[in-house]
């Protein structure tokens, strides 16, 4: 059984969290840190500290300090959450044990069991996966990112139609969301309907302005199918994003083939559609 928590201890947590919701991490680590030297056992606490330090890129840090959470036993379901994310992000593979009992402790929460599907569809268990992604969606039907990691699930099964029908419903519920529509467009690419995917793409770009991977994305598609006039401008806006969010070198790669359209869509065949499934079918948890 977890141990009473001092009032005190309370108030700096709750602090923190403001300071968290207000991207404050800085401040929150401080905070947290000061608490941490009084109550060194206290799982919320480290796990709190943990998660304010993966978000200062702190990754040697947040590993000790979910790995301390999770030898307290906790029994709290927000609690194992966070430490099985963390410990998923840095793939260790408590993170599984730990995820799952947030996800038996918190039957009618939806996020376990979405953290956890989507962590058994990267580990390949599929079965398990969907299931977890189910149960999820049935607690939160209008979730746009339940559709989305249930999408992502369906695809690695093999269930194409059911993955875009998903993901066109996660894109309708969020419209200021790009990945579903990115995902969307991954999925019809590869099948070869690419004046779709171009669509798609070149839709989620217009969600993500300042995404310069994705503008050079939707350029490519758009030049592959002959669309001069989006395909010059999503690269403009690629363009003066380098090198921020998209690699100078693939700039270079690709300012020749707005032109060609078998020369663009060869490169994101052989490039870019690889690198941005990748990016993009992650789980936004890690």
């Amino acid at each position: 059984m977890e141990r009473p928590r001092p009032s005190s201890l309370d108030e700096a947590l709750e602090r923190a969290a403001r300071l968290a919701d207000e991207g404050r991490w800085d401040e929150a680590v401080r905070l947290l840190a000061e608490q941490e030297q009084a109550h060194p056992h206290d799982a919320t606490l480290l796990a709190m500290l943990g998660v304010a330090a993966r978000e200062l890129g702190a990754e040697g840090l947040a590993y000790d300090l979910f790995r301390r959470a999770w030898a307290e036993h906790p029994e709290d379901p927000t609690v194992l959450l966070a430490i099985g994310a963390g410990l998923a992000a840095l793939d260790d593979p408590d993170a599984e044990a730990a995820l799952r009992a947030a996800a038996l402790l918190a039957p009618e929460d939806a996020q376990p069991h979405l953290v956890y599907g989507s962590y058994l569809r990267r580990e390949g268990q599929l079965e398990s996966a969907l299931d977890q992604l189910e149960r999820a969606h049935a607690l939160e039907p209008e979730s746009s990112l339940v559709l989305t990691e249930l999408g992502c699930a369906l695809w690695a099964a093999g269930r194409m139609s059911e993955a875009a029908e998903a993901w066109a419903a996660a894109a309708a519920l969020d419209p200021a969301e790009p990945r579903p529509l990115v995902l969307y467009g991954l999925l019809r690419w590869e099948q070869g309907e690419y004046e779709e995917a171009a669509a798609s793409f070149l839709a989620a770009a217009a969600r993500a302005p300042e995404d310069g991977e994705l503008q050079l994305l939707a350029a490519l598609a758009a030049a592959a199918q002959g669309w001069g006039e989006p395909a010059e401008q999503a690269w403009e806006r690629a363009e003066r994003l380098a090198p921020v969010t998209v690699d100078a070198a693939w700039l270079l790669e690709t300012e020749d083939l707005l032109a060609d359209a078998t020369a663009a869509r060869q490169w994101l065949d052989e490039t870019a559609v690889p690198a941005v499934r990748h990016r993009y079918l992650e789980p936004a948890f890690w």
